[in-house]
């Protein structure tokens, strides 16, 4: 009887020594806190006011259906998140961005059809900042969008502000004073015309030096051919727009929005599109090169996609590409959300995307199981500025989906620096209740090939996870935030994780 009382003792003794133990491997400090109104956009952070680091702006909707943006402010003493201020958004406010002005006051942009103003949370006041026509001509929207109206244009460390309307872009430069200069660029907006409709978006510009000036220029695309605004020792850009001829196809539009001569689709049974993904210095040698979306498909189920970077390189002043590709990604099943980013601090891109194949087999299984498989996919450049054909890293992750509401989830796959050793840290789904954490090694394998874990009920929408560096210290904490498609007890929770 002594020998069982013992072995109970020694079980209970094992069992609370692996709960504790269990409990200290949790990753994150974790804290949280819930708010008295429906969110309905990503969780952003900045030194909106004059307090020890930064806020969080959380833009949602009221119990009267008004459009509204509240910032929380951690309370020191109680190291709790407090609302500091909550205004109520124009019914005329169609976008809004990030914005900081010269005296390094952040604040939030606005976007209405008659122009841009300023949202500020320490005067509480919306002031009226410049007029200007744009593509948007609603005066009453039913939501409203974020959208990148703010840029860093010239390279001079100053927030600028760009805004397309029908036949132009608008460019707002800011100087030193706090003043603008308007610039109108010759950029025409992505048209998008059916049989039924046209509908009108933004082009893509990009910022880089192209005429090796040590000047960023601003650069456009229209099929096959790069437009470049070139910028003056005095900050201001060219109206006059030089081209370079690409020596590849290359097109401003993506696959879906091309139409035959009968305004209908084009037929998917035979496509090879190639469409601009970015243009960026890749492989860290100070030129732009340009990386290019190639889907080929033999049908709505049967399409690939492999991007294709073409180096950039200077003859004789002039930047200059081949019209072969210098290195590519690909891999089994449909390429998508790609991300470039700098993993381990060396100046080199590396590429983050996710597959998933969408044959019949994998379809029908799905509808059975309520999920699709992802594979996730870092992919690293070699000596010679090669990707190689086999990732650097692996895993799987689920797409999950409803086929009762029609909604479709979305895996956590998120980088972030979660202690400040310039090293990124891959974030991972693993269910429904845990993340994995790799963490970031300066190796050529560039994160640890064994996971830590972090219990929690993640957001059925994987997105709703972001990462933002709230007190300076650089390193990213954590905000999750969840959606329609979660548990009704969660919706106003918002967590903030930070690493121990």
């Amino acid at each position: 009887m002594k020998s069982f009382s013992t072995l109970f003792f020694l079980s209970v003794l094992f069992l609370s020594c692996d709960i504790q133990a269990k409990r200290k491997k949790q990753y994150f400090n974790q804290s949280e806190f819930e708010v008295d109104f429906s969110i309905t956009h990503p969780i952003y952070s900045a030194n909106f006011i004059n307090a020890v680091g930064n806020e969080l702006l959380l833009v949602g909707e009221n119990e009267l259906q008004q459009k509204i943006m509240v910032l929380y402010v951690l309370d020191q003493k109680t190291n709790q998140y407090q609302q500091y201020n909550k205004i109520q958004v124009p019914k005329n406010v169609i976008a809004f961005d990030l914005f900081t002005d010269a005296k390094g006051l952040e604040s939030v942009l606005l976007l209405d059809s008659s122009g841009v103003s300023t949202l500020n949370f320490e005067k509480n006041l919306i002031s009226p900042l410049a007029e200007n026509q744009s593509i948007y001509l609603n005066s009453q929207p039913q939501f409203i969008a974020k959208k990148d109206l703010v840029k860093d244009l010239n390279g001079d460390g100053l927030d600028d502000i760009f805004i397309s309307d029908f036949k132009n872009t608008s460019i707002l430069l800011q100087k030193s004073n706090g003043e603008f200069n308007k610039t109108t660029l010759a950029i025409q907006p992505l048209v998008n015309m059916t049989t039924e409709d046209i509908a009108f978006s933004e082009k893509s510009i990009f910022n880089k030096d192209t005429n090796f000036d040590q000047l960023v220029d601003i650069i456009t695309l229209d099929d096959n051919k790069l437009q470049i605004f070139e910028q003056s020792k005095n900050g201001e850009f060219s109206l006059i727009k030089n081209q370079i001829i690409l020596p590849m196809q290359v097109s401003a539009t993506p696959w879906w929005m091309l139409r035959g001569a009968d305004g209908k689709s084009v037929d998917q049974s035979n496509l090879e599109h190639r469409m601009l993904e970015t243009i960026e210095d890749i492989n860290g040698d100070g030129i732009v090169d340009i990386m290019v979306r190639l889907t080929n498909s033999s049908g709505v189920f049967d399409r690939q996609n492999i991007y294709e970077i073409f180096y950039g390189f200077n003859l004789n002043g002039k930047l200059t590409f081949n019209q072969k590709p210098n290195t590519s990604i690909s891999a089994e099943g449909t390429l998508s959300g790609l991300e470039l980013l700098d993993i381990n601090d060396d100046g080199r891109q590396e590429i983050l995307v996710s597959s998933f194949d969408i044959g019949i087999s994998q379809i029908i299984g799905g509808l059975l199981s309520g999920s699709i498989d992802q594979d996730v996919y870092v992919f690293s450049l070699d000596k010679n500025d090669q990707f190689a054909e086999e990732p650097l890293f692996s895993e799987e992750v689920d797409l999950n989906f409803s086929l009762s509401s029609g909604s479709t989830g979305r895996p956590v796959i998120l980088l972030a620096d979660l202690d400040g050793d310039n090293l990124k840290e891959l974030m991972l789904s693993s269910g429904s209740k845990r993340l994995a954490i790799y963490g970031g090694e300066n190796s050529e394998e560039l994160f640890k090939s064994r996971s830590k874990r972090h219990k929690l009920i993640l957001p059925e929408n994987g997105s709703m996870i972001s990462s933002v560096d709230l007190d300076d210290d650089n390193k990213q904490e954590i905000v999750v935030r969840y959606g329609k498609q979660d548990p009704k007890e969660l919706r106003n929770k918002i967590v903030v994780l930070s690493a121990k």
